[in-house]
């Protein structure tokens, strides 16, 4: 990095504007992106949802209960309170056990009906991981954590949100994180997530990025036919 900066990736005030109440979901096509960060802090996992000219973005995370009310004091956030609402599962014991985000996603997919085109995810650490999705049927890529691969969907994130065409449904912890996060820019406006820099934790939006790097690839002619209802405005979006 030569003259790098940092910036606030998407102002909270301009995300919050990209929340709406998504339809029947049922049938959809789907990309999956995962940040298992460590095992002792939260793991994210973003479904994306192309849908012509925008994508839909479904969050869900894990912590571990041994670490919950030491996180909550010192994330100073509600984490029990958005285990209630749903949007964060706790898992036994020290640690997060991997077997728990693949049975998540095993269930949500199969209630749903839902057509996963791949799981990305970031290859460090997780490569039994990645394994045993396989095994289950699922298409596997790894998206490495590194300019090159980053940037294009970062970038994405941040244009998108600005244009309206990121939308999600209001999760607070997801809220919470986009509030957080820190993007380093360099001199040739290439851009990726900081998470040294971000003031907390970021693992949801680190989730979704991973996950645009293939959305992104979709054939958004192909996405008509996910089409959620009519007062989402049909443009020919490219990228």
């Amino acid at each position: 990095w030569i003259d790098d900066k940092e910036s606030v990736l998407v102002p909270l005030n301009i995300w919050k504007r990209n929340a709406t109440t998504f339809p029947d979901m049922k049938g959809r096509t789907v990309y999956v992106g995962i940040d298992l960060s460590k095992k002792i802090d939260l793991t994210a996992v973003s479904f994306i949802f192309p849908d012509v000219d925008k994508f839909l973005v479904r969050v869900h995370c894990f912590i571990p209960s041994s670490t919950l009310a030491e996180k909550e004091h010192t994330d100073r956030v509600p984490y029990r309170l958005w285990k209630e609402q749903g949007h964060l599962t706790v898992t036994p014991g020290e640690i997060i056990d991997y077997n728990y985000i693949q049975a998540y996603i095993n269930r949500t997919v199969a209630e749903n009906n839902w057509k996963v085109q791949e799981i990305c995810y970031d290859p460090w650490s997780a490569t039994q991981f990645a394994l045993e999705m396989e095994l289950d049927g699922f298409t596997i890529v790894e998206v490495p954590q590194n300019l090159k691969r980053m940037t294009e969907p970062t970038k994405a994130f941040r244009d998108m949100t600005y244009e309206g065409k990121l939308l999600h449904e209001d999760n607070p912890l997801l809220n919470w994180c986009v509030g957080n996060a820190i993007a380093k820019i360099d001199h040739n406006e290439n851009i990726m997530l900081d998470k040294a820099k971000s003031t907390n934790r970021i693992d949801p939006v680190v989730a979704t990025v991973i996950g645009l790097t293939r959305a992104l690839s979709h054939d958004l002619e192909s996405a008509q036919g996910n089409r959620v209802n009519n007062h989402f405005s049909v443009q020919n979006y490219s990228f």
